[in-house]
């Protein structure tokens, strides 16, 4: 049994040493430079070459982000297009419900819309990958009207679409039991209402 636990070691000591290797052969140079090319540059060349491969970096990224925000601002205005009057898009998530969101977080999110519309649709994008439970359920209100309940949120996250078709000057999304749900984006569409104009809420 101690010479097969030693060769077990030693096989596991021989691993780790080859995968070492193989990293150090998968390692490129500044600039994508060959071994040969890396070889001939003198110390000043590499420092250089370094700080070159550094802004070719930082340059990427900047066109990446930039990219980004094109896309964005593209779909925003398809958004706008097709009647979205809301938009809520949090840095990072909005954690609601349950214990693990921290002591400063609530069950749920109220979203104003500072004044009277005409609400026809509620899409947000959510998920449930906080904890070990994965049973969260979100409630969805216009003002204290409740038109959608118990929306199954996946752990993986995905687009929910909430029907309204009522006037309303908040838009709430509650989190149902003791899991947490994290909220990424909210979109609500419709039109607004002209001060003094006739509407019906129905109760």
């Amino acid at each position: 049994m101690a010479s097969d636990r030693f060769v077990f070691r030693l096989s596991s000591v021989f691993g780790r040493f080859a995968l070492l290797l193989l990293l150090a052969a998968c390692a490129t140079h500044p600039l994508g430079m060959s071994d040969e090319e890396w070889d001939r540059l003198t110390p000043e060349q590499r420092l250089e070459a370094r700080r070159q491969d550094e802004r070719n970096e930082l340059e990427r990224r900047r066109l990446r982000l930039e990219e980004e925000r094109q896309r964005e601002q593209a779909q925003e205005q398809r958004d706008v297009a097709e009647g979205m009057i809301l938009s809520f898009r949090p840095e990072r998530a909005y954690c609601m419900g349950g214990d693990k969101c921290g002591r400063d977080s609530f069950d749920e999110l109220i979203l104003s819309l500072q004044r009277m519309a005409a609400v026809d649709r509620v899409l947000f994008f959510a998920d449930d990958n906080i904890g070990t439970k994965h049973d969260g359920l979100v409630s969805v209100y216009a003002d204290d009207v409740l038109v959608a309940r118990d929306i199954d949120v996946k752990r993986n996250g995905k687009w929910h679409q909430v029907l309204v078709g009522r006037p309303a000057r908040n838009i709430t999304l509650r989190a149902q039991g003791d899991d947490e749900v994290s909220v990424y984006q909210v979109k609500v569409y419709g039109s607004w209402l002209q001060d003094g104009a006739d509407y019906l809420i129905v109760r």
